[in-house]
């Protein structure tokens, strides 16, 4: 008897959660700023991220996070770049048509720089863990798009001592139901 409220309870839990279920997929671009070590010698650059969402009730969200992140240096034809794959975790406070939250990606970073000087080409590239805080907000157009803004704290741990940079970033999302 014990086994069968169990399983009850667990089904129960499982069709409330799926009822709800809504798919967010989206896109943001921005300027992505070197701090720390990461400025001393780079520029401000430029990020894209795309990203799915699946909303587990009115305030959660789990989703996965793909990025390209590009950096100039003060140095004519070297440059680098940082592309997550990572899993994120927002929390929402909804606000009828104003939505802000906080959140956190946490993952992999590929790091990789390009060097090309007049004859010589060389390039490389290696993969390190990071996360990033992440603050930011939607607002509702209406049922089926939102505009997104938020400000990401990249921190990745490089090699000899890790490396960051802040992006600001704008974008829309789409809801899917």
């Amino acid at each position: 008897m014990k086994r069968i409220k169990t399983l009850l309870i667990v089904i129960l839990a499982f069709v409330s959660i799926s009822t709800y279920a809504q798919f967010y997929v989206g896109a943001t671009v921005g300027p992505q700023i070197p701090l720390g070590d990461l400025s001393d010698g780079g520029k401000t650059g430029f990020g894209l991220n795309l990203s799915g969402k699946y909303l587990l009730n009115d305030n959660m969200a789990v989703g996965l996070n793909l990025g390209y992140n590009s950096f100039k240096t003060d140095l004519k034809g070297i440059t680098f770049s940082f592309m997550p794959i990572t899993g994120l975790f927002e929390y929402h406070i909804n606000l009828d048509q104003f939505t802000p939250f906080i959140g956190a990606d946490l993952g992999l970073y590929n790091y990789g720089y390009k060097i090309k000087v007049e004859d010589y080409n060389n390039s490389d590239s290696e993969i390190y863990f990071g996360f990033a805080p992440t603050v930011g907000a939607l607002y509702n157009i209406n049922s089926d798009i939102a505009l997104t803004a938020n400000a990401k704290y990249n921190f990745v741990l490089t090699e000899d001592d890790p490396s960051s940079f802040l992006g600001i970033n704008f974008g829309i999302v789409y809801k899917i139901k």
